[in-house]
């Protein structure tokens, strides 16, 4: 029963830890999900790894989205794009059999 008590206190202490970095590194209501999903799993000394290693994973996390939304900025500039040249092209259309 001791062992569990002591077991179930490092763990708040981590969770404790867990939450004040995603304050700190400014973690996205999602990414916080999955992380305590994933972190819950985890034996002891694997989320102590990931608490010691937390400000290189909160670059990496912000580095992947920030490519993601410069390449969903790409896509919708292509789309946009893509729009105006069909809409250019209808309107040629509709010139040529107006006339």
């Amino acid at each position: 029963m001791r062992y569990v008590i002591i077991i179930l206190y490092f763990n708040k202490g981590m969770n404790t830890q867990l939450e004040s970095l995603f304050v700190q590194y400014h973690v996205s209501e999602k990414n916080q999900h999955d992380i305590r999903q994933i972190f819950s799993l985890l034996p002891s000394e694997k989320q102590q790894n990931i608490l010691r290693n937390f400000p290189w994973l909160a670059e990496r996390m912000n580095q992947i989205e920030e490519n993601l939304r410069q390449e969903q900025e790409i896509l919708l500039w292509d789309m946009q794009s893509i729009a105006d040249k069909m809409l250019q092209s209808k309107m040629r259309k509709q010139i040529v059999l107006d006339q």
